[in-house]
């Protein structure tokens, strides 16, 4: 089985899907850490 999912996308596409990943994965972190930080009055 060849599976080379990699040569069918071009390669700016692959590092804009991955830096699009990042940058939600980094804002679901930080919103999520917002939530579990006890607010301080």
């Amino acid at each position: 089985m060849s599976f080379s999912f990699d040569h069918q996308i071009p390669l700016w596409l692959d590092f804009a899907i991955f830096i699009a990943v990042l940058l939600i994965s980094l804002e679901l972190g930080y919103r999520i850490g917002l939530r579990r930080k006890p607010r301080q009055h």
